[in-house]
């Protein structure tokens, strides 16, 4: 699937309408549901696929555009910045920031994990699992954060 696109043109899991067992009658009931809805049945079969293909693409440009905006959820402004003035105020900022790119950072490894590396079975799979469950953690708790 192109990661640009919004809206797909045909249902997402029927990619191969040559091969033998390709069902044309199901294959039009998800046409028409994608021409009246916007998605198709076909969506939900591994929604977490589809969302992941959705998510990662534009997650990664939240990234590139939140480390040229310079701007962070609270959680991580020091305690004491309010107190702070000048050179101290920006490296306060600066290491807020660091914190909240390490945090998006993660949150995209954790979607790119599940993207490669969910269904297959490798010796690294449990690391790699835990790194997808403490990166989407983070999606989850700053989800209302992903803004600019």
């Amino acid at each position: 699937m192109d990661e640009s696109k919004w809206k797909l043109d045909e249902p997402y899991f029927f990619e191969d309408k040559e091969a033998e067992d390709f069902n044309e009658k199901r294959y039009l009931e998800q046409k028409k549901q994608l021409d009246e809805r916007g998605f198709s049945d076909s969506e939900t079969w591994n929604l977490d696929v589809v969302m992941t293909e959705f998510i990662l693409p534009r997650l990664k440009r939240f990234c590139e555009i939140a480390k040229d905006e310079g701007s962070c959820p609270c959680d991580f402004t020091e305690i004491n910045a309010h107190e702070l003035e000048g050179d101290e105020l920006d490296a306060s900022h600066a290491r807020s920031l660091k914190q909240w790119h390490k945090v998006l950072d993660t949150m995209v490894e954790a979607f790119e994990i599940h993207r490669k590396d969910f269904w297959e079975f490798r010796p690294d799979k449990e690391k790699k699992m835990e790194k997808m469950k403490s990166g989407l953690k983070l999606f989850a708790k700053y989800y209302c954060n992903l803004w600019s």
